[in-house]
């Protein structure tokens, strides 16, 4: 398996409730129960997620990173209150350290974490 995630369109998952991250509107997020049939929630729950790619350094092997954005209107996941408990919201991309993410996989699991680089503060997703 590869240590990257190819850049494309994703749904983020709950692990432990299988419940989807979603936009709630005012740049607030929730999660909430996929339900396929509506393209509501479709919208509301599909996110970019691609690598970034200034973040080479010759003869070493570092983690990659990668920017999560909202479909619908191109504003990035963020995590500006990462240390009062971890709000997330959407927000203008401005290539912020809080809007950048490392994705970690589950050991003897085909699941991925999300993390944010500058902190402790895990997400699970699959």
């Amino acid at each position: 398996m590869t240590d990257t995630i190819p850049a494309g369109s994703y749904l983020i998952r709950h692990v432990g409730t299988g419940q989807a991250l979603s936009y709630a509107g005012q740049d607030k997020l929730t999660t909430e129960i996929r339900d396929e049939g509506n393209p509501q929630y479709r919208e509301a729950q599909t996110w970019w997620i691609e690598p970034i790619p200034e973040q080479h350094e010759f003869g070493k092997k570092i983690p990659t990173l990668y920017t999560i954005t909202r479909l619908v209107e191109g504003k990035s996941l963020d995590a500006p209150e990462r240390k009062n408990g971890g709000i997330l919201c959407t927000y203008r991309s401005h290539g912020a350290p809080w809007q950048l993410w490392r994705f970690v996989r589950l050991p003897n699991c085909d699941r991925w974490y999300v993390q944010i680089p500058t902190t402790h503060v895990d997400s699970p997703v699959s």
